[in-house]
């Protein structure tokens, strides 16, 4: 599979492209943020933004990063489709 975080690969952290896999979404999120069942996303934010608060944007240099640059996935790598959800 090789490093995605390795310079000059696309998804690496901090690429504006890099996207988490969907095995990490079906299996590691909500274990990663403790989400319950009948949690919505306004209920989860906080979580999601404490575990970026400490680390330096690989983006911009700044405190705080997204997300998707500090979840522990190992497939995280360049995004080819959106996900969303409807309200």
């Amino acid at each position: 599979m090789g490093d995605n975080n390795a310079p000059g690969q696309g998804g690496r952290k901090g690429d504006p492209n890099r996207a988490l896999s969907m095995s990490f979404i079906k299996y590691g999120l909500f274990e990663d943020l403790a989400i319950k069942d009948d949690e919505n996303v306004y209920q989860i934010e906080e979580r999601i933004r404490e575990k970026g608060e400490n680390t330096e944007c690989p983006r911009d240099g700044r405190p705080g990063a997204a997300y998707v640059d500090v979840a522990a996935d190992k497939y995280a790598g360049p995004a080819n489709l959106m996900l969303s959800y409807g309200w």
